[in-house]
């Protein structure tokens, strides 16, 4: 990991789950990475060694402000938010309120360039939201762009799509229980009974929805790689960030199956509120991005998320046996 003298980068949710993975890839690309999180569900420990972690709401503009004069931070990645279509409207809401917060502190702090971390549920099945969840989304992306439209401001919106998989050193990975691919390695190793599948009659090639599965290091080095973007002139940047290539959810059964060689114990369930039958990013605008491809396949996503929470159980008996 390279020494950080660079320009600091203020990472709001950089103690969560793809927020440890891109204040890692910041630090390995020479930035000083600060993180604001509130820890309501990052975790401290997330954190990599030698970053900075300011507790703070990151819709708490006095406390944003504060830090970004403190640090010098020239450039903003924005992450915090609820974490995807299922979470109550409430938290949708106070997300999107935080997320509004963060980006008016930016502004008035100064900050030059902002990457924004979106979903793919903005654009839904491509022809717009489908859920709450998507529509907040949508409205943050516009509403971050007309902050930072005109000369000498930039900000990229990056779409991300499902993020799976593990740091390949375990530095880094998902919380339990986080999206079907971290559901079925529990399910491999016997941390839960089974898995659910949410609908067997979509209009797809087994009946199951189709996504695209991309790894959280891949998701990190993109925003770099559109940070340097804007470094470089670029106004603006609005990008799929994912694979290109869809699975559906029987494809990634049987990938975990495969890969951990212990066969799943599956359920059908109906589907859920929301849901679309296929999201697959569209990856001609990201791959313009010099030196952004996405590296990790399925196995290597899965084979991960594996290692990860093998290792989490391991110290979780450890600790539990006082050791």
């Amino acid at each position: 990991m390279r020494e950080p003298g660079g320009p600091a980068v203020l990472v709001s949710g950089g103690a969560g789950y793809v927020g440890s993975h891109v204040a890692l890839a910041l630090v390995e690309a020479g930035y000083r990475a600060v993180v604001v999180d509130d820890l309501s569900s990052g975790q401290g420990e997330a954190v990599p060694a030698g970053v900075e972690l300011a507790v703070a709401d990151a819709g708490d503009r006095g406390a944003v402000e504060a830090l970004i004069e403190r640090r010098s931070v020239a450039a903003a990645i924005h992450l915090a938010d609820a974490s995807g279509v299922d979470e109550p409207a409430a938290r949708i809401l106070r997300g999107a309120a935080a997320g509004a917060g963060f980006v008016e502190a930016c502004r008035a702090g100064k900050v030059r360039r902002l990457v924004l971390t979106s979903s793919a549920a903005a654009h839904g099945a491509g022809a717009g939201p489908v859920n709450a969840y998507g529509a907040s989304k949508l409205a943050a992306e516009e509403a971050a762009r007309a902050v930072f439209a005109g000369p000498g401001r930039g900000c990229a919106v990056l779409r991300c799509f499902n993020v799976a998989g593990a740091d390949p050193e375990l530095r880094a990975g998902p919380r339990r229980g986080r999206g079907l691919v971290q559901a079925a390695c529990e399910a491999a190793l016997g941390l839960r009974e089974g898995v659910t599948v949410f609908g067997a009659d979509w209009d797809t090639s087994d009946g199951t929805c189709v996504r695209d599965y991309v790894h959280p290091s891949d998701v990190a080095a993109a925003h770099v790689a559109a940070l340097r973007a804007l470094e470089l002139g670029a106004a603006g940047l609005v990008a799929d960030c994912g694979t290109g290539r869809g699975h559906s959810v029987r494809e990634v059964l049987a990938a975990v199956e495969r890969v951990s060689r212990r066969a799943l114990v599956v359920r059908e369930g109906p589907r859920r509120p929301g849901d679309v039958a296929r999201a697959v990013a569209k990856p001609e605008r990201i791959r313009r991005l010099p030196g952004w491809r996405a590296r990790h396949g399925l196995d290597a996503v899965v084979s991960t998320a594996l290692a990860w929470t093998e290792a989490l159980a391991w110290e979780g008996a450890r600790r539990g046996a006082g050791g």
